[in-house]
């Protein structure tokens, strides 16, 4: 039995010898969960989808002023002319006093032939609502010439105040409706980046049917 003891011992010794010289295999390194990204703030993501479809954004923040972004980007046209609609917003912006500021000739929609309003090179008007996930604005109209400023000039730059932004067309018209706006019921142009005509062979075109260019000022 002694013996039977013994190599029993041994047995458990030579086990226990191995095992102290086996060293305790190390934790696997779990690698640190990737934070998601800040959601984009509804300007950003409409920059983001306008800008997709060959549209320009201004934001105006910090030191920027509509005043100074605006008179930086018609320092191209100028000896050009710029068409304005009747406006409330505009003139509470002193927008008509800027663009005289500049030098270029300023036209009111009310006046002159539609000739002679079609000659101007930049149209300047207000939105009353965007979309963020599409880059859209939606315009209102009101009097018989109320799109022309949208339309008839080369460029079309728009001001777009950041709390008339909206996550999608849903919710752009439920605020719409509650202000008493109803589709269907007045005038009103959805215009998402510059005008693009595809010709028979599939070759787009910019111009054909609207402005060029579409530059939108968020304030």
């Amino acid at each position: 039995m002694e013996k039977e003891k013994i190599s029993r011992d041994e047995i458990l010794n030579a086990i226990r010898h191995a095992t102290d010289n086996i060293g305790v295999p190390e934790r696997p390194e779990i690698p640190t969960p990737v934070g998601k990204k800040a959601k984009k703030t509804l300007h950003q993501q409409f920059c983001d989808m306008l800008e997709k479809v060959g549209g320009e954004t201004r934001v105006i923040t910090g030191k920027k002023t509509i005043d100074s972004v605006l008179k930086e980007i018609l320092k191209e046209f100028k000896g050009e002319t710029v068409l304005l609609n009747s406006d409330p917003e505009l003139e509470r912006l002193s927008i008509p006093e800027i663009v005289k500021d500049t030098g270029i000739v300023l036209l009111q929609t009310s006046e002159g032939t539609l000739d002679e309003l079609s000659k101007s090179q930049v149209g300047i008007t207000t939105a009353q609502a965007g979309i963020a996930d599409t880059g859209t604005v939606i315009l209102l109209h009101t009097g018989e010439r109320g799109r022309l400023a949208a339309l008839l000039p080369e460029v079309h730059i728009v001001l777009l105040k950041k709390t008339n932004l909206h996550a999608d067309k849903s919710s752009a018209i439920a605020v719409l409706k509650s202000g008493n706006v109803h589709p269907g019921d007045i005038p009103m142009t959805w215009v998402t980046g510059p005008s693009l005509t595809a010709d028979i062979e599939k070759v787009l075109v910019r111009g054909a049917h609207g402005p060029k260019r579409l530059i939108a000022i968020l304030y």
